[in-house]
């Protein structure tokens, strides 16, 4: 059944039926003599159109959106509605309006919008990381791709199991070694602080990057406190560097080829950025997914080339 009003000429309700009752939360003698707003500030009325019907008499559609008493898995609902003026001899014209709820309709248009650009970003990409066999080329690539395609500020290390040259790790410590970061102008100082001096970064257990590494799956931290930024920089010190630089989001995902983890992406959004979402999410992990492959590729590469210079 759609939902069926009456309006009188101040779009006071003389009328709403059964239907508009169930959507809208709101008993029907909640409505008589109110307007839309008055009885549902949340949802946006289309007054200018309403009245327009009134004047000249002529049916318009309009449409009505926002959120209601009844609690919906869509958030914001979306009805589209026809109005039509009624002359009643020797009264003011009177509207009736029959509407349709188009929330789903909407959000599958949303989602397929959606759909679209994940596909053009991951096209984009794909033409501009891993244009070579040089494993920092490659990573400073992809960094410099995704800020600011999706975030404020990129980093990117990769898992070393090579420890020539420098004292291994502690036991239980994973190194990465740091091999590209990306910042909005104004940012980058941060790049150069965060991880501490030097090349590499010993990661312990029970931090969020190493359980990203250790998991295979990705880690959020929306609106983060400053415990919540300690599970990804350890220390306060390294916290306040986040907070000085207006960071108030992380995402960061590992990057796996061949069932196993060849680094992880940590991606910020500061001050005004929003916070990360679901898609968000899944298009940095299709985007972790191809750069792995280049990265394992450019690794592999460098080995053999490595071994072949030394046979030689």
């Amino acid at each position: 059944m759609a939902p069926i009003v009456v309006l009188d000429a101040q779009l006071r309700h003389l009328y709403v039926n059964p239907a508009w009752v169930g959507v809208s939360g709101v008993p029907a003698t909640a409505f008589l003599g109110r307007t839309l707003e008055e009885v549902l500030p949340d949802l946006q009325s289309p007054d200018e159109v309403l009245f327009e019907v009134l004047a000249d008499g002529q049916p318009r559609e309009a449409t009505i959106a926002g959120t209601t008493e009844v609690a919906s898995p869509l958030g914001q609902r979306l009805w589209r509605a026809v109005y039509h003026r009624v002359d009643v001899p020797g009264q003011d014209a009177r509207l009736c309006g029959i509407g349709v709820e188009i929330s789903n309709l909407r959000r599958y248009v949303s989602d397929l919008e959606t759909a679209h650009q994940r596909l053009a970003l991951l096209d984009a990409a794909a033409a501009r990381v891993g244009t070579t066999l040089d494993i920092e080329t490659t990573c400073q690539e992809l960094v410099d791709f995704l800020a600011p395609s999706l975030a404020d500020m990129a980093v990117v290390g990769i898992v070393e199991d090579d420890f020539t040259g420098a004292p291994p790790p502690p036991p239980g410590f994973l190194r990465l070694r740091k091999t590209g970061g990306a910042a909005l102008p104004g940012m980058e100082w941060v790049l150069h602080q965060m991880g501490g001096p030097g090349p590499y970064v010993d990661v312990p257990r029970g931090v969020a990057t190493r359980h990203c590494l250790d998991s295979g799956r990705p880690w959020l931290g929306n609106l983060a406190s400053d415990e919540l930024f300690q599970k990804v920089t350890v220390t306060p010190e390294r916290t306040k560097l986040f907070r000085a630089a207006g960071i108030h989001s992380l995402l960061i995902t590992p990057l796996i080829t061949a069932g196993r983890p060849v680094g992880v992406v940590i991606l910020g959004r500061a001050g005004a950025s929003r916070p990360f979402d679901d898609n968000d999410l899944a298009t940095l992990q299709a985007l972790a997914s191809r750069a792995a492959v280049s990265i394992d590729s450019a690794r592999r590469y460098s080995h053999e080339h490595t071994m072949a210079l030394e046979l030689q």
